[in-house]
């Protein structure tokens, strides 16, 4: 049987100082076969570090736009499956399916 590249996509959002959530990117991931949502999750994890999405500080000024303090991705932001509109929080240890619960959907009030 010949695995093939599965492509899922996720809307983040950072949670803001003063309450709400901002849109900060859009990512897509690859992956050779199909895995679990929390690989996906800890793959996006990773790959919203600062030091991996802005490693020359790219996105310090967007951030800030934003009225953020936070390049990486840390506790309590959010991950939006685009396809499926699964909510997911950042929590001290993994994620939490949020979908339905008080903080989604996010506030986007500048």
């Amino acid at each position: 049987m010949t695995e093939h590249n599965v492509t899922k996509t996720f809307d983040v959002f950072y949670a803001h100082p003063h309450g709400g959530f901002r849109f900060v990117a859009i990512q897509t991931l690859t992956a050779n076969g199909e895995m679990n949502i929390e690989h996906w999750l800890e793959e996006l994890f990773f790959r919203m570090q600062g030091e991996q999405w802005s490693p020359h500080g790219e996105m310090r000024q967007v951030i800030e736009n934003l009225g953020l303090h936070h390049t990486s991705m840390s506790v309590g932001d959010i991950a939006r499956n685009v396809d499926t509109g699964e909510v997911w929080k950042v929590a001290p240890m993994g994620w939490v399916d949020v979908k339905g619960a008080p903080c989604w959907p996010p506030e986007t009030a500048s």
